[in-house]
């Protein structure tokens, strides 16, 4: 069983202090003259007063007051005492009737209900005490986790005020709630509205998942690479998922947060890759196929990241995996050329005429480079590349100068 809490062991005395910290009575102050002089009460010996009130006594009823006290007093009849008596055995008597006397089914059952209504009484107080402590540990668990989020340096926001509240002149609309927003600062509207995130609510049964994202689509992005070899035998490769929610309230936003961002990603790679002048592209909802270079097909799609299987597959190449984390950079550098650009907007002055808005930075057409530079790179370089595997000859394409010709050498060597 818990402790109570110190504040309600506190005991606080309803008397009048009589006593100061030390042990010391304390003076009553009778009046404060006006050269701010305090006058108290003189302390008075109780032996003294005693002796005082005793005197008065002899001097105002003489010195045989208690012998006239004692000649005065009239004694019962012996006949009352005994009537008192009698009359207290019959009651006891009575009493004992009562307690052996056989209850009536009337009785019975008016007893059952009194007790059945006092059972129902003390199941209600006991049910509302157990819910007024469980919202208690709720709110502070809410707070607590509060402070854990914005620790964490997440943004919070304040919450809009719910339906039905008053809005007109002279009503309070201060927010009593936040939401937590995990959203870039330069992205689309449509996307900071889907990366709001909020506490569950202090009487929620769910405490497994404290934190609720309304707009959560729960898909990740991944890119594929596919290569056509001279048998005709396609090898595809993907990018890796990694599962970012460790169960923690950072965890779960990092996680939310990076579907925010690679959904955005995907919105921009959907866009950019119906106007790509080097390659032709196949576009659907969750899915962009691009015929990257020669024998070289880039996919992009969206997958549940629920799937664990997707988490630990064997078919990761790291040349997927930089083509996963350059989208996010150049992402970056698209938003940081936005940002640049509007707040030059605002240091212009209204009399000047503006330059036409220019388009930010592609994120599709470096990667397309990449890939098309390092295929015209393997026919160049690599004449026996079809003698290598994949994974190997995009681990050989980072190597220095002298490796890569010695190991095209050895590849040559082992084809004939």
């Amino acid at each position: 069983m818990e402790e109570e809490p110190p504040w309600k062991k506190l005991k606080l005395s309803l008397e009048r202090p009589y006593k100061d910290d030390s042990g010391q009575p304390l003076p009553e102050l009778l009046d404060i003259t006006p050269d701010g002089q305090q006058i108290y009460r003189p302390r008075e010996d109780p032996t003294a007063v005693v002796g005082t009130k005793l005197r008065r006594i002899f001097l105002e009823r003489g010195t045989d007051f208690f012998e006239a006290q004692n000649g005065s007093r009239v004694f019962p009849p012996p006949q009352t005492r005994d009537a008192s008596t009698q009359a207290e055995d019959a009651t006891d008597g009575e009493k004992r009737a009562e307690s052996t006397h056989a209850m009536t089914p009337e009785e019975l059952y008016k007893l059952r209900g009194k007790d059945r209504s006092l059972r129902a009484a003390a199941d209600l107080f006991k049910s509302a005490a157990e819910k007024m402590e469980d919202s208690r540990l709720a709110g502070e668990r809410y707070w607590l986790d509060a402070l854990k989020i914005r620790r964490e340096n997440w943004g919070l926001i304040p919450a809009p005020l719910p339906l039905g509240s008053a809005t007109g002149k002279g009503a309070d609309k201060t927010s009593k709630d936040f939401l937590i927003s995990f959203g870039l600062e330069e992205a689309p509207p449509a996307f900071r509205r889907r990366a709001i995130g909020r506490i569950a609510a202090m009487d929620s049964a769910n405490t497994e998942h404290p934190l609720e994202f309304p707009l959560r689509q729960r898909t990740r992005l991944r890119a594929s690479l596919t290569r056509t070899r001279s048998d005709g035998s396609k090898e595809t490769r993907h990018s890796r998922l990694t599962h970012l929610n460790d169960g923690s309230l950072d965890g779960a936003l990092r996680a939310a947060q990076a579907e925010v961002v690679e959904q955005e990603i995907f919105s921009v790679l959907i866009k950019e890759a119906s106007s790509l002048p080097t390659a032709s592209a196949e576009v659907s909802e969750r899915l962009i196929v691009l015929d990257a270079a020669q024998n070289t097909e880039l996919r992009f799609e969206l997958v549940d990241s629920d799937c664990m299987a997707l988490q630990q597959s064997e078919d990761a190449d790291p040349l997927c995996d930089l083509i996963f984390m350059s989208s996010h950079i150049l992402l970056l550098r698209a938003h940081a050329a936005l940002k640049t650009r509007r707040l030059q907007k605002t240091s212009i002055s209204r009399t000047v005429v503006a330059a036409p808005a220019a388009q930010p930075p592609s994120l599709l057409q470096p990667i397309i480079d990449m890939l098309q530079y390092r295929e015209f790179w393997e026919r160049v370089y690599l004449p026996g590349y079809t003698t290598i595997r994949w994974r190997t000859a995009a681990k050989l394409s980072w190597l220095p100068y002298k490796a890569r010709r010695r190991a095209w050498w050895e590849a040559k060597s082992s084809s004939k």
